[in-house]
């Protein structure tokens, strides 16, 4: 959305000669924001170390600076020129003390908040230098929608140790509203695109305005495809989430199936058993049928004396021996008995389990002899692997979503006639239908 908006304010820089508002600071804040949020969707799948996530606070917070400056620029003598620089330089310093996790609260307290509310008010009053005209009316919805945005981003933020983070933040917000911040920020956000795009239109000679139904159609277009893309996102998400769980409840089954039960009954399950040559066989044993799972986390669990005696083994084949006391008392312990007095295959859903797996699937281990229940296992995965594989099911969406979207405005900025050029696609689509048709159903063929 602020990459959207960051093309019209740089387009505002030629066109908006009369309020002379400085479009470029705008335009530096929602490119370099757009970037961060870019960046945040590629964590999961690239975990970056500490010195890059440093380095891009710091430009996130010179980025929230620019919205600032902006304001501050367009009141000119009333806030004073250093200002930026020194509110600037105060997150910073209090980013490095505080620790990496109130660093982007402090950015929003202290520069999204006033410089949204700074931009706000300075639109509105470059407003009124207008007559009752689509530019007007386009800084206005921008206004209004940047200041209702600036008092969402700037107050609610992750929750940390200060206030007002402990009183107000995403958690909290969500269960105020029922609604969750971002779509109150995606709301907003679309909002000041389509309110920056009016007052560029406005802007223009009668001669290069597009008709209204044409400037209708092109925000429709915008919508349709960012909700289009919403869902296709959610949709591929999901779809990898029960693939993910489907391939757990297969692995975890096979493997109890497979496991030699000879070598559960040399186990005593104390951490004296990591020295144990049984148990090297086992835990040998699945580590081959987990080994095509990236992330793959192993719980080995028996019952004994009303306790669950736990071997948890991590994607670093690092091996963890603990006792689980309360029995019948969490949903973990439940699921574990449900496990070995039914014999059932039990799912943990997409939670994560109290030793720190997610979607964690449940098998039990079956002496084919007398058919006593052994020993419970499982197969999740690290919380790391499960979020970096549900994200990168959705970058195809989302980059696939970015590219029509800039050639749409590349399409839209460099024609005169915007509904023309509409009828003319619609035509020329019209007449090769076969063809389309033909080449998708290769597609398809080939895909398959």
């Amino acid at each position: 959305m602020l990459l959207l908006a960051s093309w019209v304010c740089f387009n505002l820089r030629r066109v908006d000669t009369q309020t002379q508002l400085p479009w470029l600071w705008l335009c530096l804040f929602c490119l370099g924001t757009s970037v961060h949020d870019w960046l945040q969707i590629l964590e999961p799948i690239a975990k970056f170390p500490k010195p890059i996530v440093m380095v891009r606070l710091f430009i996130l917070t010179a980025t929230a600076a620019a919205l600032f400056e902006f304001g501050r620029k367009s009141f000119r003598k009333t806030i004073g020129r250093w200002s930026t620089l020194g509110f600037f330089i105060i997150v910073v310093l209090l980013g490095v003390y505080q620790g990496i996790e109130s660093w982007n609260n402090l950015r929003c307290y202290i520069l999204i908040l006033p410089g949204g509310l700074l931009t706000s008010v300075t639109m509105w009053r470059a407003s009124q230098g207008y007559g009752k005209s689509l530019g007007r009316f386009g800084l206005q919805l921008t206004s209004v929608s940047i200041f209702c945005m600036s008092i969402i981003w700037g107050m609610v933020a992750p929750e940390v140790a200060f206030w007002p983070s402990t009183w107000l933040n995403y958690e909290s917000f969500a269960q105020i509203t029922g609604i969750s911040v971002q779509i109150f920020l995606i709301g907003f956000g679309l909002l000041v695109v389509i309110g920056l795009n009016l007052h560029q239109r406005g802007l223009l000679p009668p001669s290069m305005r597009a008709d209204v139904l044409a400037s209708a159609t092109f925000h429709l277009v915008i919508i349709a495809l960012l909700i289009a893309g919403a869902s296709a996102m959610n949709w591929s998400a999901a779809m990898r989430q029960q693939d993910i769980q489907r391939e757990l409840w297969n692995i975890t089954t096979n493997l109890a199936e497979e496991i030699d039960t000879s070598l559960i009954s040399n186990l005593d399950f104390t951490d004296t058993d990591k020295q144990n040559n049984a148990f090297k066989q086992l835990q040998k044993q699945m580590y081959s049928s987990t080994s095509l799972l990236s992330g793959a986390v192993i719980h080995s669990v028996v019952e004994y004396r009303k306790k669950l005696l736990i071997y948890s083994t991590n994607a670093e084949k690092e091996i963890i021996w603990s006792v689980h006391p309360n029995l019948n008392q969490d949903a973990f312990s439940l699921m574990i008995q449900k496990v070995l007095y039914s014999g059932s295959v039990v799912g943990f859903g997409t939670q994560t389990d109290t030793y720190g797996a997610v979607a964690t699937v449940f098998a039990p281990v079956i002496n084919s002899t007398n058919g006593t229940i052994m020993m419970a296992v499982g197969t999740g995965m690290t919380p790391f692997e499960w979020e970096r594989s549900i994200a990168a099911s959705r970058l195809t969406t989302i980059f696939a979503v970015l590219v029509l979207i800039i050639l749409l405005l590349i399409w839209k900025n460099t024609t005169a006639n915007f509904g023309r050029n509409i009828s003319l696609f619609s035509s020329y689509i019209a007449n090769r239908v076969e063809i389309i048709i033909i080449g998708l159903i290769s597609l398809f063929i080939t895909a398959a």
